[in-house]
């Protein structure tokens, strides 16, 4: 993994935006106990099964600071033509893989942006074919750093921003390099292609905003519990995320190794069992998430295998390359992601009838698929727990450090804090339980409203109890303070916000208008 050396780095608003669009993308209550409602979800872990796992940006999002990559005007208009392929070809056929989806209905209002983070060009792409919109026609339409949710035409639609979803899929730099800015291959051909390639970025779009519908109109139905969190607590613990991947490992095999099935599900059910058992909270926190990111990754991939009159033979061969396995980290959210695909798989195969009245259970795929399997003892693969460790020691590089500034601060009343009382999109490293925080790491965060000119690249945050405020120690940065406006200069936060001064046991606190 490589490091991004930030105080080399020009803090323009250009990196600052390409930073934002190859980060995690998220409104900040995404990061609390409460969840992100289903409306306004802003991003999710990218659709990327053949991530290299070492690649720079995988626990640090300044991996692709230089920006967004450099299409032209044709690439942009391939991009649309490639997702259009996927869209008129597939989402036809999607009333079958989940009860009651109608993606006929849906737009995508795909937005070309410059770097003045405005719409130079749109489209508008429907089951229908595609279109180029007249400037009036999305001159209204908010843009989006990756996607949103929007009513077009009457319509129930998602907004893309084709330029961020070339950049995820920009192939890391190698070893001990720093990324840079490039220009992918784009192709019109994805869809007609044997399987699925995750690497092009008309698929990946696709795949992206099939996701996203589901969150935006489809899970409206489920309740999220007060005791719902994706945040990873700290310090990382191995255990854990060791027999959630015995789980996961288990749970392929059943899949590729149809005639020992059986065996693999009673291990399977052993490791949930396991897990439950040993961390009851844990379990219960990211109940929620295994739930709706699950069914949204399986649907998203099956959008991804399924063709008109398809044989199972040839369904099956499409749906192997994403079986594959992903790139995790050691975050506990991006596991409910990679259960949903192989869990709906293997209920498919057992348990057709699955899908109806799921919801309605409160049980995650994994839960309904090993309800009636007899769990089957097993030891730890060392393997397995071997990777995890070395997961976890390579995220402490990234997340320690930042640990450690935000306790530095704490300690030190001299460190002023930057209070934003209430944050849209953000980007971050990682979503952290310590202490009685939410800790973001590496946040990345632009404001640009109305008297407020600053950038965040990389700097520790903590978020408040109503998930929707952030709190950013200015740490090594120098701050000036004159006719109600902040001024900060440093490697990682600089700019200018206007702001009421006010002091908390004896530390200076500015509270951003």
């Amino acid at each position: 993994m490589t490091k991004s050396g930030l105080t080399s780095l020009s803090l323009t608003r250009r990196s600052a935006l390409g930073a934002v669009g190859a980060a995690l993308l998220l409104p900040l209550a995404a990061c609390g106990t409460e969840g992100e409602s289903m409306g306004e979800h802003i991003g999710s872990t990218p659709p990327t099964p053949e991530s290299d796992p070492g690649a720079a940006g995988a626990q640090n999002p300044l991996g692709s600071l230089a920006g967004t990559p450099s299409l032209s005007e044709e690439q942009y208009e391939t991009l649309v033509e490639g997702v259009s392929a996927w869209v008129s070809r597939v989402w036809p056929l999607m009333g079958p893989v989940w009860p009651g989806v109608d993606y006929t209905q849906h737009r995508i209002v795909a937005m070309q942006v410059n770097e003045q983070f405005e719409a130079t060009r749109a489209w508008v792409i429907s089951t229908e074919g595609h279109r180029a919109l007249q400037a009036e026609e999305y001159a209204g339409i908010e843009v989006p750093t990756s996607y949103g949710k929007v009513t077009f035409e009457g319509h129930p639609s998602i907004t893309l921003n084709l330029g961020q979803a070339a950049s995820a899929t920009k192939s890391a730099a190698a070893p001990g390099e720093a990324t840079t800015k490039s220009t992918p291959s784009v192709s019109a051909d994805g869809a007609s292609a044997a399987t699925a390639d995750l690497k092009d970025p008309a698929t990946y779009a696709f795949a992206l905003m099939t996701h996203e519908l589901v969150h935006f109109y489809y899970q409206g139905e489920i309740n999220v519990t007060a005791s719902s969190s994706r945040d990873t607590p700290y310090p990382y613990q191995a255990r854990p995320r060791t027999l959630r991947r015995m789980l996961l490992d288990r749970l392929r095999l059943a899949a590729t190794e149809p005639e020992r099935r059986a065996e693999h599900l009673g291990h399977a059910r052993h490791w949930l069992d396991t897990w439950k058992s040993e961390f009851v909270q844990e379990a219960e926190d990211i109940h929620h998430y295994d739930i709706v990111e699950g069914v949204a990754r399986y649907v998203e991939y099956m959008a991804l295998s399924v063709q008109a009159d398809q044989p199972a033979e040839q369904l099956q061969a499409r749906q192997a390359p994403l079986l594959k396995e992903e790139s995790l980290d050691v975050s506990v959210d991006v596991e409910s992601y990679a259960f949903g695909f192989v869990s709906g798989m293997l209920l498919d195969a057992v348990k057709p009838a699955w899908k109806d009245g799921f919801y309605a259970t409160g049980k995650t795929l994994v839960e309904l698929l090993l309800d009636d399997a007899a769990p089957v003892q097993e030891d730890v693969d060392p393997e397995i727990s071997g990777k995890v460790e070395a997961l976890i020691e390579e995220a402490e590089e990234y997340t320690g450090p930042d640990i450690r500034k935000l306790d530095d601060a704490e300690a030190d009343t001299s460190v002023a804090y930057l209070y934003v009382p209430k944050v849209g999109e953000i980007g971050y490293g990682g979503s952290f339980a310590y202490k009685d925080k939410v800790v973001l790491t590496t946040t990345i965060l632009v404001l640009n409203g109305e008297g407020q000119n600053l950038q965040v690249l990389g700097a520790p945050a903590f978020t408040g109890t109503d998930k929707e405020s952030l709190t950013i120690p200015l740490v090594e940065a120098q701050h000036s303070y004159a006719d109600g406006v902040l001024t900060v200069t440093g490697d990682v936060i600089t700019g200018t916000v206007r702001a009421d001064r006010t002091t908390e046991n004896g530390r200076e606190v500015f509270v951003a208008k």
